[in-house]
């Protein structure tokens, strides 16, 4: 039932986690336009992300939420912030390791390429980031998945390692790959 001035919706892409840790994502679309195909992107990368949140969340490792900010979408696919002083949010995600450590992460998608540019790190992102960095014993990530449509390759990256880079190679990233049996820390168990 179409309702008068209604506007189609798309289907969500399904996410979901094999046996073997491996985030899948099928029905993802991949359309036009430079905003609304931006957002995609980083939808489907929050998306492979959340269900590895749920799946550490099962597993008793950790709790990550998702930080929303009040906001609506506005013709040509752009979320603008509802409140009138243009707040944005601060990061994606806030939570606790369930031995009591604060994560704090920031995820961040790669469509196409090895590289990720740190420019995409925003400076009110990158300055809650730095400030997390002062609490003791924090997790303060960056995750970035590549190739989100198709088979997402999930890296957790401490802050610290790669805030002062302007950029990095997937191939530098190896050691913070992660999955569902290990996330929010890496396959080889860095932090």
């Amino acid at each position: 039932m179409k309702l008068f001035g209604s506007v189609p919706r798309r289907k969500p892409p399904i996410v979901s986690v094999d046996a073997d840790g491996n985030v899948h994502v099928k029905s993802a679309h991949a359309g036009k336009g430079g905003a609304r195909k931006s957002q995609r992107v980083g939808d489907n990368g929050e998306k492979a992300v959340a269900a590895l949140r749920e799946v550490a969340r099962l597993r008793g490792t950790a709790r990550i939420e998702i930080q929303y900010v009040p906001s609506k979408r506005i013709p040509g696919g752009r979320l603008i912030p509802l409140k009138r002083d243009k707040s944005k949010g601060q990061i994606d995600g806030l939570g606790w390791t369930f031995d009591g450590r604060l994560i704090g992460e920031e995820v961040k998608s790669v469509e196409h390429g090895d590289y990720f540019g740190l420019d995409e790190v925003e400076p009110h992102q990158r300055l809650f980031l730095d400030d997390l960095l002062r609490v003791r014993n924090a997790l303060v990530l960056v995750t970035i998945v590549f190739d989100p449509f198709t088979r997402p390759r999930v890296f957790v990256v401490p802050w610290a390692w790669i805030r002062d880079r302007s950029s990095v190679k997937r191939d530098e990233l190896a050691e913070f790959e992660t999955d569902a049996r290990s996330y929010p820390f890496s396959k080889a168990g860095a932090r």
